[in-house]
């Protein structure tokens, strides 16, 4: 079936009152559209000028980091790490020491803890024949 036309478009009438009740289009002149050239060049400083000082605030930081990480390298450098095992218990010491002194700064674990651990360890094979 086909649909007529009338049932297609709106009435006439109806199209008559929305073209009346339209507001009429301005023309531009050629002040508002200069005035407009200069707000987008204006917004295009702006965006220029923010990526400009972003840009320069990263290279700050990333500058301000590169300069800490130098130090801690300096300071990793002036540490020394030894690797040595235990005789006793046959676990595995690292020693950390101040290259220019010579001076222990830590031992993981500590040389007392595994001595203890030692002694533990014989206290039990005096006090059990086997290990189960």
């Amino acid at each position: 079936m086909m649909q007529s036309i009338s049932h297609v478009q709106p009435p006439l009438s109806t199209r008559k009152d929305d073209i009346a009740a339209a507001e009429p289009v301005q023309a531009t002149t050629d002040s508002e559209v200069s005035s407009e050239k200069k707000s987008r060049s204006e917004d295009k400083r702006d965006n220029a000028r923010f990526e400009q000082d972003q840009r320069l605030r990263e290279e700050r930081l990333s500058q301000e980091t590169l300069d800490e990480i130098s130090r801690d390298l300096e300071t990793l450098h002036a540490v020394g790490l030894n690797f040595t095992r235990h005789d006793e218990t046959g676990r595995t010491m690292v020693r950390i020491t101040n290259r220019d002194t010579d001076e222990v700064i830590r031992e993981i674990p500590a040389k007392q803890v595994l001595d203890l651990a030692a002694k533990i360890e014989e206290m039990v094979g005096i006090i059990f024949d086997e290990k189960v």
